[in-house]
């Protein structure tokens, strides 16, 4: 027996991926996909099941049926990592219908972040005082003041503020290990800015040792 499985879509790159550049508040530009068919199609259509997903077809060569896949996310899309499925359907000459999808992912982050976004201190001696420097950034270069700093009540962690340089504030984190194994925190950096007030959380562990 010879013969060959044709793969009925093929798409290039295989996945859709924004990656980090999407700005909440910020237009959208949209990305497309080449979609190479196996198997001779009449019609290929598009839908994803979020709201914040639209998709469009359109046809671009007939032999070998590819089409170009353009997707576009909505600005109204919430901060974060996501993950969506464009779910494609092909129509053949004879009326058969075949099914796949196409994997959308990526992150919308905030017009102003924190780099970096993790303060991970690793294994340090009990006693120990650990310093890191973390930056407030705006994309837009929009302005903000920073309203409050919570600490959460740990009476170890202590957040000096700088002046304003460039747009962007400098934070110096200081932490004192108190205590042994790993310890968990999260201080919550509040800004003001022209959309309102944006609690930006900024986690923080390390795992107290003996001190020698």
């Amino acid at each position: 027996m010879h013969g060959k499985v044709k793969q009925p879509f093929a798409s290039d790159p295989p996945v859709m991926n924004y990656e980090e550049s999407l700005v909440r508040g910020q237009p959208f530009t949209p990305r497309s996909v080449s979609i190479t068919c196996g198997l001779d199609v009449a019609e290929l259509m598009a839908h994803c099941d979020s709201p914040v997903i639209t998709s469009k077809v359109t046809r671009e060569e007939t032999k070998p049926p590819r089409f170009r896949l353009e997707v576009q996310a909505g600005t109204d899309m919430p901060s974060g990592f996501f993950e969506h499925l464009v779910r494609l359907t092909a129509v053949t000459p004879s009326k058969e219908k075949v099914s796949g999808a196409v994997r959308v992912i990526g992150r919308v982050l905030e017009d102003i972040d924190m780099v970096p976004e993790i303060l991970s201190f690793g294994a340090e001696p009990i006693g120990s005082k650990l310093h890191e420097t973390v930056v407030l950034r705006s994309h837009s270069g929009q302005d903000f003041a920073i309203q409050e700093i919570d600490t959460g009540g740990v009476s170890g962690i202590s957040v000096d503020v700088s002046q304003k340089k460039d747009g962007s504030q400098s934070l110096a984190v200081s932490l004192v290990v108190s205590r042994l194994g790993l310890r968990e925190y999260t201080v919550h950096v509040k800004l003001k800015t022209r959309q309102g007030l944006l609690d930006l959380p900024l986690p923080l562990t390390c795992h107290g040792i003996p001190a020698q």
